[in-house]
């Protein structure tokens, strides 16, 4: 496997070749999670790919105190949600649970607005993906 190294013009032709190479395993009633921002142009080619349903799952990332940018957590979309730590940067970046508690309570409000907008967006068209019409706009933004 350390042998394998694959290349991509882009995230759409990265898509079609792992379609590609799961259609070959005869998957049954496949379902297929995108994550937002980067998966979800692979992810629309593998469910178009293989006729299978496709959704968004949302992580909203947690930065590190004065550095946004790095990542000191994660909190990830669902009936609970779940915060995953890490705790070498916690540990280096100084971060306290009263840090931690308002950036959780930042971000899983991100999170839950995000849900709201797309599920109000499926309400409004369900013969459309909610999920590319989440990414068309997005790019729109950019």
């Amino acid at each position: 496997m350390d042998d394998l190294v694959f290349k991509f013009s882009d995230r759409i032709e990265a898509g079609v070749q792992l379609a590609e190479r799961l259609l070959a395993m005869g998957l049954d009633k496949p379902l297929i999670y995108a994550l937002p921002r980067g998966g979800v142009p692979v992810a629309i080619e593998v469910a178009r790919k293989l006729n299978a349903p496709l959704d968004l799952l949302l992580v909203r990332k947690i930065g590190a105190p004065g550095n946004p940018e790095v990542a000191l957590g994660a909190i990830v979309e669902g009936v609970n949600a779940q915060v995953v730590i890490n705790e070498d940067v916690k540990r280096l970046s100084g971060a306290d649970m009263d840090y931690l508690e308002r950036a959780y309570a930042e971000q899983l409000q991100e999170l839950v607005s995000t849900k709201q907008l797309l599920q109000q967006q499926s309400n409004h068209d369900p013969a459309n993906s909610v999920v590319e019409q989440w990414y068309m706009q997005s790019r729109i933004k950019d």
